[in-house]
């Protein structure tokens, strides 16, 4: 009977020890996530707002940033005079990916204009990094089969 009950408070000592372990390695996790939040800050969104005054036009948008996370992109539609109305968010084309010097990272995006008015870029992230934006227009000329 005594060595079941040494059995015993060996065992209930050996679980409070690991209960104890678990607990200090929890607090650590909780502590560690807390600094990582607090480091990574809230999301950094910038817009980019180009007015395209004639339609049937492509907008080229160039985004470099300085870090291997890309930011979130899309891009929206509002056609002018409609500051009552909820922007569009546009189907756009990622036409090309690429490293700039092993130091950025340049996305190419096309948008398509098919009617005049404001045609934003929307970038989104929490490390991304410096964005900066370089935008070329060009007519968008459509490729009809004849018959």
């Amino acid at each position: 009977l005594e060595d079941k009950i040494r059995d015993l408070e060996f065992s209930q000592s050996d679980q409070q020890n690991i209960m104890l372990e678990m607990e200090r390695r929890l607090k650590e996790s909780e502590k560690i996530a807390k600094q990582m939040s607090l480091q990574s800050g809230p999301p950094i969104c910038q817009a980019f707002t180009v007015i395209v005054r004639q339609g049937n036009r492509k907008l080229i948008w160039n985004i470099t940033n300085n870090n291997e996370i890309p930011p979130a992109i899309w891009t929206t539609y509002q056609p002018l005079g409609d500051d009552e109305g909820e922007p569009e968010v546009l189907p756009s084309h990622v036409t090309k990916v690429s490293t700039n010097d092993c130091t950025a990272m340049v996305t190419t995006l096309e948008t398509f204009c098919a009617y005049s008015g404001l045609y934003t870029l929307h970038t989104e992230g929490k490390n991304t990094g410096k964005v900066t934006v370089k935008l070329d227009m060009i007519d968008h000329i459509l490729n009809e089969a004849t018959q």
